[in-house]
């Protein structure tokens, strides 16, 4: 009777090469592990004759996963991740005393919304140590899928395997302009079409983004040809107090300018945006204490 295969990888030299998938980075990450660059090479030599495949490639001055490299990489991602749970699980045997929260938010929400919800977290469990994480939705939704962080708030619904979503608030956004345009209101398609200012767009995996083409698609129209794209919003209404451009931006972002007179809302003629902000943490996966105190202070809203 032929024995079972045993498993072949050590969880070490697993842990090495998941640092430096991570940071793409062979001297980042020996100086993260507090290895020699050498040591580290020999653990990524012993995993790859282990596993009998190619894991990591270099292009320039960094390190790329193959595409086996890649599949691992998000597997050790998830062990890793259920080593810190169990840790965490351990820690709370005394209560909220001590322990992490990793948080993630898409950028509107985590700059005008969040903080509120931080600082009273904060208050009432002074010992959980915070760390947040703010990118655009598609990039909180692939951390959160990978176990590297616990929650995350990000506009727009994502139908992603592996992730647990719940509808939180419904974010407005409006069409704005320099305090001193004369674009006349409310504004028609055929005025958007041709701004006498380039409409200014997030990034491609923004909610707002996907939020203003679903606009435009929805109405049968496309975006405007003079378009300028910029990845921050802060960025976008600096930009248009300065006279840039025009731009879709969450109402929600505004309210000091729009007090101060220095940014116009120019109603549409058709249509009004809107957004859903959720929730979301991984599915299947066993919520922490302190997750799940931050998650019911976020539905308590």
């Amino acid at each position: 009777m032929k024995r079972e295969a045993e498993a072949s990888v050590n969880l070490h030299h697993l842990f090495v090469f998941y640092r430096v998938a991570r940071t793409q980075h062979i001297t980042r990450a020996a100086e993260e592990l507090f290895m020699s660059q050498p040591a580290v090479s020999q653990h990524i030599r012993t995993l790859e004759k282990e596993l009998k495949q190619a894991l990591l490639v270099r292009m320039g001055n960094k390190i790329y996963c193959t595409e086996a490299g890649a599949v691992l990489a998000e597997y050790a991602a998830r062990i890793f991740g259920l080593v810190g749970d169990a840790e965490q699980a351990m820690q709370e045997f005394h209560g909220l005393q001590r322990g992490s929260l990793r948080i993630g938010a898409s950028t509107t929400p985590g700059t005008y919304l969040l903080p509120e919800f931080l600082g009273r977290y904060q208050v009432q469990y002074p010992h959980i140590n915070l760390t947040i994480t703010m990118k655009n939705t598609a990039m909180i939704s692939s951390l959160v899928r990978q176990y590297l962080l616990d929650i995350g708030i990000v506009t727009g619904e994502e139908n992603i395997p592996d992730i647990e979503q719940r509808a939180w608030e419904v974010d407005r956004v409006v069409f704005v302009g320099p305090a001193t345009s004369s674009l006349p209101a409310p504004c028609s398609l055929e005025q958007l079409q041709h701004l006498p200012l380039p409409l200014l767009l997030r990034e491609k995996g923004s909610g707002t983004r996907t939020v203003v083409e679903q606009y435009f698609h929805g109405s049968g129209s496309a975006l405007p040809k003079a378009c300028i794209e910029m990845n921050n919003t802060e960025m976008m209404k600096r930009a248009v107090m300065a006279g840039l451009g025009y731009a879709f931006i969450s109402q929600s972002a505004l309210d000091e300018e729009l007090l101060a007179k220095k940014i116009r809302v120019i109603p549409l003629a058709t249509g009004v945006l809107h957004r859903s902000l959720f929730i979301i943490f991984p599915k299947g996966k066993q919520m922490s204490r302190a997750t799940q105190a931050f998650l019911d202070m976020l539905e308590e809203k």
